[in-house]
């Protein structure tokens, strides 16, 4: 009888919980090397596993695919590390890919069947990609639910502003993370997730270490 790593944990590590579940031996070495690598987020990823992405000399070959995701500052921390962040159908729990060979259910490190089909099946499930852009505030529209933002002369993206967020003022500079949806081909409309007013004054350091 097959036994799971889920079992096991749950049998032999008592209050311990899943998330201390030892990796298999070799898997470092294995995210590495790996040529590329496919997520389907469902909750942050182990701190371990965070580390040895951090290792691979390419960030940009590891694909994140998640989908309401409640932490938008996690994800944009995921983007400004040089992986892809796609907004996409996934399963209940996350899973990770690698070369398309070998995957695991994560946090048991259950594998896989047929990993292969299971990373089509994911990357067909992408709707849009998640991006970062900073720009100049030229338009409100729809009563504040839309702002036009221009990165430069030759580019401009509507963002939809998070529900009870104000729309930041005609000509801030600001910094928007969201998901982006292709019409025609091209972004132009982005989901906003997180909206940072770029002309925003440091605190006075003076106050904040008090007289």
């Amino acid at each position: 009888m097959r036994v799971s790593a889920a079992q096991v944990a749950r049998e032999g590590m008592g209050n311990r919980g899943l998330q201390e579940i030892a990796a298999p031996d070799g898997l470092r070495e294995m995210i590495v090397a790996a040529r590329r690598i496919l997520i389907a987020l469902r909750e942050r990823l182990p701190a371990d596993l965070e580390e040895w992405l951090a290792e691979r000399p390419n960030p940009g070959n590891v694909e994140i695919l998640c989908q309401r995701f409640p932490d938008p500052e996690y994800l944009l921390s995921l983007l400004r590390r040089g992986h892809f962040l796609f907004d996409a159908c996934v399963p209940p729990a996350t899973r990770m890919i690698l070369d398309d060979e070998q995957g695991y259910v994560l946090p048991e490190w259950e594998s896989i069947g047929n990993p292969k089909v299971a990373a089509s099946a994911l990357r067909w499930g992408k709707m849009g990609s998640y991006l970062s852009v900073r720009g100049t505030v030229t338009e409100i529209a729809a009563q504040g639910r839309f702002f036009k933002v221009m990165p430069d002369r030759q580019f401009w993206i509507w963002v939809v502003a998070p529900y009870g967020c104000p729309p930041p003022a005609i000509g801030s500079e600001v910094e928007v993370f969201g998901i982006a949806s292709w019409v025609g081909g091209v972004k132009r409309i982005v989901r906003g997730l997180l909206i940072c007013n770029c002309n925003a004054a440091p605190p006075d350091s003076s106050e904040a270490q008090g007289d």
